[in-house]
């Protein structure tokens, strides 16, 4: 008999993205729904898929302790987290339901980020890849600016090959937001884990990271982007995302500076 799998969905004010975000797992066993205090339908839309619906009105005061009472609640044998705007693909959905018939006997996998811009899949040479699946009882929540799940025991994790779908960015200014924020998030965590003297050390393989991920964009364009109409213009934006490690690598030179 299969292992048992619960998703959690974040979400907040993102009622036009949770309903894409609920139809692409309602293959699971149980989808909860954290709201953290949406003045939208999110709540509507959650309880029109028959979802449980868990609202955090107060999540901002105090997020660890409420993620940490959160997963008390929880009694599957395993749980994925999601936010409102990931899309769990058919492929990915797959290697999940193999993992729940036969026990690897791991304690989580990773779960890489593919984000989109228009029809054109953003080529990413080091995409972002955080513990998302994880089996009940082998975690453990970590403070940062957003409490993360981990493994108790990191040597018994993989990566999954299949990655998490992004709603694609509409406009230039939305994917340059990701991209500070994606930056930020990085450099301010290499610092909090790592500590500064890794960090800095760490710097060269960051700007190289930049460099590859520039050139495979440049000169290995996807067969998408080649065949799409606005290749050109998709091939501006692969450049530029291609530079996200390069302004991390400003972000965590600027937080060593200045503390």
């Amino acid at each position: 008999m299969p292992a048992t799998l619960s998703i959690v969905i974040i979400s907040n004010n993102q009622a036009e993205l949770l309903e894409s975000t609920l139809l692409s797992v309602r293959w699971a066993n149980e989808r909860i729904v954290l709201d953290t205090g949406s003045s939208d339908s999110s709540l509507t839309v959650a309880k029109h898929a028959q979802c449980k619906a868990l609202t955090f009105r107060h999540w901002g005061q105090n997020p660890l302790l409420q993620l940490e009472s959160l997963l008390q609640t929880v009694k599957t044998d395993w749980v994925l987290w999601l936010k409102a705007d990931e899309v769990i693909s058919d492929a990915l959905r797959h290697e999940i339901q193999a993992i729940l018939e036969r026990d690897e006997g791991l304690s989580g996998y990773s779960l890489k980020h593919h984000y989109a811009y228009g029809s054109a899949v953003l080529q990413d040479k080091n995409p972002i890849s955080e513990i998302r699946l994880v089996r009940k009882n082998a975690w453990r929540v970590v403070p940062g600016i957003e409490p993360k799940i981990q493994v108790i025991d990191p040597n018994k994790t993989r990566t999954l090959e299949s990655g998490l779908q992004l709603k694609p960015f509409s406009t230039v200014s939305d994917l340059l937001e990701s991209i500070n924020q994606q930056s930020s998030l990085g450099a301010f965590e290499r610092i909090q884990h790592q500590g500064k003297k890794v960090a800095q050390a760490n710097i060269g393989k960051l700007i190289m990271t930049a460099f590859w991920s520039f050139f495979f964009a440049h000169f290995f364009p996807s067969k998408q982007s080649k065949a799409d109409k606005n290749s050109a213009y998709n091939m501006l934006i692969q450049l530029l995302y291609a530079l996200k490690p390069a302004l991390e690598v400003a972000k965590i030179r600027q937080l060593i500076n200045h503390t």
